[in-house]
């Protein structure tokens, strides 16, 4: 066990001491935009916006050749002509349908950014979780590997009176020491493999780095300032509703295209030829005669829409409810947000006031007093003590991992800003 506890802190060390591959908050943030479904949703946006989405002017061009009568002459009342017909005719679609159509696509994109608004946040939140994970429970780890000395250090001292045959020390003391020692052991282990997991992460994110940079890191005092700034601040902003509004108005979009189907009139239009039917060709022949002009029209049956347009509806108002309970619901999540953190904050400054106030602290700060303590009472006084530590930095650990909670429900990490850094 003490091999594995020289391991570790060997490694911890290291790590907060090479100085190459150092990187910033900053840098890893930026790694966002490289997000693969950040890049897929630009993609398809490049890709929606270059589609011509709307149906062209012309819905078909026809080619109709007639043949009237016999496809044989009739000799009957002498030669009869066979009367042919040539026609040409062009259908139109609905000018309205393709007003509606064009209106489709522009709401398709926006629905295509607004959704690349949110996975970026998304990525951003992730980035994050991981910074603030591996930032903020490196104190936790250092306050467990001081606390596990000071248990080793007393381990050590009973271990000695013990050798010498001292009768004074008291079962009781020695199984609270040996629990002790071996909690805190396995503490260190889950902090060490929970930290080695957001390595794991940055480095996915930033690639190989040996630590992050800590110098104007956010303190706690800016992260209580700006969690009150949040709380008076409405998240009209969040890419959430905001993808939650593109979705409305693609489904409103969309019930006004099919609003706009089978209702043209004006159908199509022709320009046709036939021969004449004759038995002894005039002496005057005038061909602008033969030829004809024909529009079609149809007369609209707006019931023809009934089956999509009532599916259409019931979309729109399913969108519309799912927009209403995102606001709902992230309004509800963010009281209890404000609540976890007060908490976690008031718990905070209780562990602070009980080391400040402590007896214990007393003691060990007055010399004269330690002068007359043994070192087993010194051990264990500044085991104590160290313990107030650890429960104190896990309380920030906690409170980093709630601070980027409350920063996703209220969607501003997409400002630019780094939430993470001290002042702006």
């Amino acid at each position: 066990m003490k091999q594995f506890l020289s391991a570790l802190t060997a490694v911890f060390l290291m790590t907060m001491h090479l100085p190459a591959q150092v990187r910033s908050t900053s840098d890893v943030l930026a790694t966002a935009g490289q997000d693969t479904r950040r890049q897929q949703n630009l993609a398809l946006q490049n890709t929606a916006q270059g589609l011509k989405m709307h149906d062209p002017l012309l819905r078909q061009i026809a080619l109709r050749l007639g043949i009237n009568g016999s496809a044989l002459g009739d000799t009957i009342y002498g030669y009869l002509r066979n009367e042919d017909t040539y026609q040409l005719q062009v259908a139109f679609n609905s000018l309205q349908e393709r007003r509606r159509q064009r209106q489709v696509k522009t709401a398709e994109v926006a629905a295509l950014g607004a959704e690349g608004l949110f996975l970026q946040q998304e990525a951003l939140i992730d980035r994050y979780e991981a910074l603030a994970g591996y930032l903020f429970l490196e104190p936790h780890l250092a306050a467990c590997l001081r606390l596990d000395s000071l248990l080793e250090k007393e381990h050590q001292i009973l271990r000695e009176m013990l050798a010498s045959g001292v009768l004074d020390v008291k079962i009781a003391k020695v199984v609270n020491v040996e629990e002790d020692l071996n909690r805190n052991r396995l503490t260190l282990q889950d902090l060490d493999n929970t930290l080695a997991l957001h390595k794991n992460r940055l480095q996915q994110y930033a690639g190989a780095f040996t630590d992050i940079d800590r110098s104007g890191l956010i303190t706690l005092s800016e992260i209580r300032a700006r969690a009150a700034m949040l709380k008076t601040t409405a998240p009209d902003q969040q890419p959430l509703f905001v993808l939650k509004d593109a979705e409305v108005a693609l489904e409103q979009a969309n019930l006004q295209y099919i609003n706009a189907q089978n209702k043209q009139i004006f159908n199509n239009i022709s320009v046709g030829y036939q021969n004449p039917l004759y038995l002894d060709r005039p002496n005057r022949f005038n061909t602008f005669n033969n030829f004809n002009l024909r529009a079609g029209f149809t007369v609209p049956l707006p019931a023809n829409n009934r089956y999509k347009k009532s599916k259409a509806v019931l979309d729109l108002r399913d969108a519309q409810h799912d927009a209403a309970w995102a606001r709902e619901a992230t309004r509800k999540d963010l009281e209890q947000q404000w609540l976890r953190l007060d908490n976690l904050f008031r718990a905070f400054d209780t562990a602070q006031d009980r080391i400040d106030n402590s007896l214990i602290r007393k003691m060990l700060d007055n010399r004269e007093l330690r002068a007359q303590i043994t070192p087993l009472d010194i051990v264990e006084l500044e085991i104590a003590q160290q313990k107030l530590l650890v429960s104190q930095a896990a309380l920030l650990a906690d409170i980093a991992e709630e601070y980027v909670l409350l920063l996703e429900l209220a969607g501003v990490v997409g400002d630019g800003r780094n939430y993470l850094a001290q002042g702006w």
